[in-house]
């Protein structure tokens, strides 16, 4: 069979899986066949597999005024019906953990990394939270204040510890998450769903 061929039977193919999905009403959907779904749900897992394939996109990290000479942790046992709070003070750091996050009671921590950039890994690795959870970034002993684009702050998050360059003061990012700036008190907030390593970016690297 040549190219042309099997292109048609594609088509023919994903038309069928259409007709059985639709009804009479234009908009809305009928019951699917055992094979239509599991068609769609292998469908679905291509297309999230080569979204995890992007390569990261190298970022600038906010700076501290001190530097850490060490790293610093710190841990709380997080409640499913209270929640929890954990705080890292030397780096500035409050994690709030909302009632229903966890499904039993877990003991979670924090690592503000020794040096001067305003990067964090959180444990245990790959947690995933039924509600998100608020971290907040004080600001006053950060470089923020000397940012000339502020707008550009964002979060940056790193699957591992090794994709941030502390010498050169950048890292490569899986992701980048939108901050909320609290101009009283000089805080900034954002949410997560999931623990790994997060860093405040100071802009993109093109």
């Amino acid at each position: 069979m040549n190219t042309r061929f099997h292109a048609r039977v594609a088509a023919l193919l994903c038309a069928g899986m259409l007709a059985a999905c639709s009804t009479d009403q234009p908009g809305v959907t009928g019951p699917a066949s055992a094979d239509v779904i599991g068609a769609a749900d292998a469908l679905v897992g291509t297309v999230l597999e080569s979204v995890e394939q992007v390569a990261p996109v190298e970022a600038a990290a906010l700076t501290r005024k001190i530097v850490l000479g060490q790293d610093q942790f710190a841990s709380a046992t997080i409640s499913p019906t209270r929640g929890g709070v954990l705080q890292l003070q030397p780096a500035g750091l409050t994690v709030v953990v909302p009632p229903g996050a966890v499904s039993r009671p877990t003991v979670i921590w924090a690592k503000a990394r020794r040096g001067n950039l305003v990067a964090y890994e959180f444990g245990p690795h790959g947690t995933q939270f039924q509600v998100p959870i608020t971290m907040t970034q004080d600001m006053k002993p950060t470089s923020w204040y000397s940012m000339l684009d502020r707008s550009a702050l964002e979060v940056g998050y790193f699957k591992d510890g090794a994709q941030v360059d502390d010498a050169a003061g950048r890292a490569q990012i899986d992701e980048f998450l939108p901050v909320n700036v609290l101009l009283v008190g000089n805080k900034v907030q954002f949410k997560v769903s999931h623990f790994s390593g997060y860093l405040l970016s100071t802009g993109r690297i093109k």
